[in-house]
């Protein structure tokens, strides 16, 4: 199977109902404006773009260094999403990323998922997810965990994508949901 997909995206300046900002579920595609994205497992030339990004989310994900991305990248671990709609002479802008850690067990964990400020509640994160999920078929596990500190609102949105939340505890400065996705082989 290839690795990296294409995706319809929404974006809209205007403030939209909830039930709007998620694509239907049947098609995959949002309601308002489409823009063409690329989902794609990360090449050591998304580094920098993918650094700054994370940079941008130090409040929500943390310090990430250099050295931890390109590891990922290395270890085909990061997945990014790319504008598509650009012209020749532009860089493809970078919207999008998904790191995750694939375990020796059955389970890969989601360590971060970031979208651009000006893409979030455009159904660009739940595209992410959705193509994490394909990366743990591909990789024959059943299952993502993640951490999320409490006061997040990420937890909502981990919750719209159907993980559970299965418990809470303790981290080094604030407390964090452990949620859990099972993964239903079809």
């Amino acid at each position: 199977m290839p690795s990296n997909m294409s995706f319809f995206l929404q974006t809209n300046a205007n403030e939209q109902s909830t039930a709007d900002r998620y694509p239907n579920e049947s098609t995959g595609i949002c309601s308002t404006e489409i823009r063409r994205v690329t989902i794609m497992l990360a090449e050591m030339e998304h580094l920098a773009p993918a650094k700054l990004l994370s940079d941008q989310h130090k409040r929500e994900l943390g310090f990430i260094n250099r050295a931890i991305l390109q590891k990922a990248i290395a270890t085909k671990s990061l997945l990014i999403a790319l504008r598509d709609d650009c012209d020749e002479q532009t860089e493809r802008e970078l919207l999008g990323l998904v790191h995750f850690y694939v375990r020796r067990d059955h389970i890969i964990t989601l360590n971060s998922i970031v979208v651009a400020q000006a893409y979030q509640s455009t159904g660009l994160g739940r595209q992410l997810f959705g193509s994490l999920i394909h990366q743990a078929r591909l990789r024959e596990k059943n299952e993502i965990c993640l951490k999320c500190p409490e006061e997040l609102p990420a937890n909502l949105f981990y919750k719209r994508l159907g993980l559970q939340k299965v418990a809470s505890e303790p981290g080094k400065l604030r407390t964090l949901n452990v949620w859990k996705y099972t993964l239903s082989h079809l």
